[in-house]
């Protein structure tokens, strides 16, 4: 049987054309501010707040302070902090 852990497992959800637009946005003007970075990752939705340490664009990744890399296609939300 699953586990509880699994059962409570989501699809990955989608999300609007606006807010992958500020999405964008924010990437491309990233100056190392601190975001809240919203994003899915294997089943759960994820809150993180960081900067961003580089942006692969062939990738389409964004590698964090901590050395964790994030799909751009797993990021639901970002938001600046300051």
């Amino acid at each position: 049987s699953k586990t509880h852990l699994e059962k409570r497992k989501i699809e990955k959800p989608l999300i609007s054309n606006d807010r992958a637009e500020e999405i964008n946005e924010i990437l491309v003007n990233y100056n190392n501010e601190e975001l809240l970075i919203t994003y899915y990752e294997e089943g759960f939705i994820k809150e993180t707040i960081t900067r961003i340490e580089s942006i692969n664009i062939y990738n389409k990744t964004l590698l964090l302070p901590n050395k964790k890399t994030l799909l751009l296609s797993n990021l639901l939300n970002l938001e600046r902090i300051n």
